[in-house]
């Protein structure tokens, strides 16, 4: 069997659970992290830890959202290369205000229903121990839906290509 059909033997809050460990493993000694407090498109403040991992040509400056509720948040990074240069946090902050500057999704206040925008989503995948075979989660804007959800929300474009690309930010 072809290795990229096979099923996963790690179910996916596990993977990714490992993954945000070994980036915290990595955190680079003597650099602790700092609060910022950034303003989204709502007005609503939204504070990120900023911390410095990895080392080398392979160093990041990570920001990520530290949620009121402990819930997963928004993680954005840049990288560096610590020999050339100074952690870029003018970069990396710029990155932060242009995502929260806009929104793709909001909820009807009438009705709670959830309604996307625009034809664009832009999303962050998220570990969700409470979903049916741990499925993940996708975090757009500042809350955490469903793929059931997300799959309601697209509905209205049956017909319509879809494009999904997978990045860092």
């Amino acid at each position: 069997m072809n290795d990229q059909h096979e099923k996963p033997t790690q179910r996916f809050g596990e993977r990714f659970m490992d993954t945000m460990a070994a980036l915290d493993e990595v955190n680079v000694p003597g650099r602790g992290g700092q609060n910022e407090t950034f303003l989204d498109a709502c007005g609503q403040k939204r504070r990120f830890l900023v911390e410095v991992f990895g080392g080398g040509a392979s160093t990041f400056l990570s920001a990520r959202e530290q949620r009121p509720d402990g819930g997963p948040g928004m993680r954005l990074s840049q990288r560096f290369d610590e020999s050339l240069e100074q952690p870029p946090h003018g970069a990396l902050r710029d990155k932060i205000r242009a995502r929260l500057a806009t929104r793709d999704l909001a909820r009807d206040p009438d009705n709670g229903a959830l309604q996307l925008l625009t034809g664009d989503i832009r999303a962050q995948l998220s570990c969700d121990p409470a979903a049916p075979d741990d499925l993940p989660a996708v975090l757009i804007d500042d809350q955490m839906i469903s793929w059931e959800d997300l799959g309601r929300l697209l509905s209205m474009y049956e017909g319509f290509g879809l494009q999904i690309r997978v990045t860092d930010e």
